[in-house]
C-alpha cells in the first residue's frame, strides 16, 4: 500500500511516498480503507523523536494519529463492526500511523462514523474532540455552570473544545488574534480576548479550570487565572509519573517523569491549584457519543485545509506554522 512516511527521526527530516505492506489484522482488529485522517501536533512530537522515551515506533515511521475510512476486513472476535461500515477512530499510541491507504484499529477504539457530516470531514474530529473530553469531563470532572478557559481558541483544539464545552453547559473564555474574534465567537465562547490587547493571565480570575494546550511559561502563568483549588490540565506537559504508570512504563521512567514534572507541580501548589497532564486514550464509546452530538447539530468539524496523502509533507509544514484556523486534513479517498 501506498504510505508517507519517514526513515529518521529529527526536526528537518523529510518524509517521501513509499510502499510498504498492507497492515495484518489481529483477532480483535478491524482493518480501514482509509478516506482522510488529520494532522495534530503530536506527529510533530513523533518525528522529531521528542516521545522516544515514551513510546516505541519502528522505522519506517508513518504519522497520523485518528482518521475515518471504510472497513475492510475484521478479525474472528470482532462483533460490532462489518465490512462496508463507515468509522472513525484515534489509534493506540503505539501503533503505524494513519498517513497510508490502510490501517487496523482494536475495536475498542472504533465508532461509527457521524451521518450528517461527509466521512472525510469526520477524520478532523477524533483527536481533538477525545483529548478535550477527557481533560475537561475525567479529569477536571467540570459540571455544567463551572468556568473553563481555553486558550487558543482558533486552533485545531480549541476549536473543537469550545463547542464540546458548551454542549456540556460550561461558561467558556478564551483567547485569540484580532482577526479571528467574531469567529471564534461565533463556536460558542462566551468570553473572547484579543491576546495581542489583553493578557488573559492578568485579565481573567476565579476560573475552575484551565485547559492548557500553549505549554512552557505561558502554563505556569495560568495558574493566575484559577481560583483555590482549581485544575490545569495540560496536554503539552511536562507528563508525570501518573503518565507513565498509565502507559506501563515501570518504575525508572515514572521517576524520571516525577522529577520532570516537579516544578509544575510546585507551582501549582504554591498557587493553590492543582496540575495534571493528559494522555489521551482512545474510546469507541466517547466517539460514538460524540457522534450524536455532530448529528444533532451540537459540534461540528472545523477544517482550514485539505491536502491529498502525496502532499502530507506540504500539510505538515503549514501546520507547524501555527496559523491553521481548525483542523488541516490528509485526504486520501473520497
Amino acid at each position: 500500500m501506498r504510505a508517507f512516511a519517514f526513515t529518521s527521526y529529527g526536526r528537518n527530516a523529510k518524509g517521501t511516498m513509499c510502499d510498504i505492506p498492507e497492515p495484518r489484522i489481529d483477532s480483535d482488529e478491524v482493518l480501514v480503507e482509509m478516506h482522510a485522517a488529520s494532522v495534530n501536533p503530536i506527529d510533530f512530537k513523533v518525528r522529531n523523536g521528542d516521545l522516544r522515551f515514551l513510546i516505541s515506533r519502528n522505522f519506517p515511521l508513518v504519522l497520523g494519529s485518528d482518521g475515518a475510512g471504510v472497513v475492510k476486513d475484521i478479525g474472528k472476535d470482532v462483533t460490532r463492526f462489518k465490512p462496508g461500515d463507515q468509522v472513525y477512530f484515534r489509534i493506540p499510541k503505539n501503533q503505524d500511523g494513519t498517513f497510508a491507504e490502510f490501517t487496523r484499529i482494536p475495536e475498542f477504539a472504533l465508532a461509527m462514523a457521524p451521518t450528517k457530516i461527509s466521512l472525510v470531514d469526520s477524520a478532523a474530529l477524533p483527536l481533538v474532540s477525545l483529548t478535550s473530553i477527557q481533560a475537561l469531563f475525567e479529569l477536571a470532572d467540570l459540571q455544567p455552570g463551572q468556568r473553563v478557559f481555553i486558550p487558543a481558541g482558533s486552533g485545531g483544539i480549541g476549536s473543537h473544545a469550545i463547542q464540546i464545552a458548551k454542549r456540556k453547559g460550561l461558561f467558556v473564555a478564551t483567547s485569540t488574534s484580532s482577526r479571528n474574534i467574531q469567529w471564534v465567537a461565533s463556536l460558542g465562547a462566551d468570553q473572547v480576548l484579543d491576546y495581542t490587547k489583553i493578557d488573559p493571565a492578568t485579565h481573567l480570575k476565579n476560573f475552575d479550570a484551565v485547559y492548557d494546550t500553549l505549554g512552557g511559561r505561558e502554563q505556569t502563568r495560568m495558574f493566575q487565572v484559577l481560583k483555590p483549588g482549581g485544575i490545569l490540565v495540560s496536554i503539552v506537559g511536562p507528563p508525570t509519573s501518573q503518565t507513565a504508570r498509565e502507559l506501563g512504563l515501570g518504575r525508572f521512567k515514572s521517576f524520571v517523569l516525577a522529577l520532570v514534572a516537579r516544578s509544575a507541580q510546585q507551582a501549582a501548589k504554591q498557587a493553590g491549584v492543582r496540575y495534571e497532564f493528559l494522555f489521551m486514550r482512545p474510546d469507541g464509546k466517547q466517539l460514538a457519543d460524540l457522534a450524536s452530538w455532530v448529528d444533532s447539530g451540537f459540534v461540528r468539524p472545523i477544517i482550514d485545509r485539505r491536502y491529498s496523502l502525496e502532499e502530507t509533507g506540504q500539510a505538515l509544514a503549514y501546520v507547524s506554522e501555527g496559523r491553521a484556523q481548525g483542523k488541516v486534513l490528509i485526504q486520501i479517498r473520497g
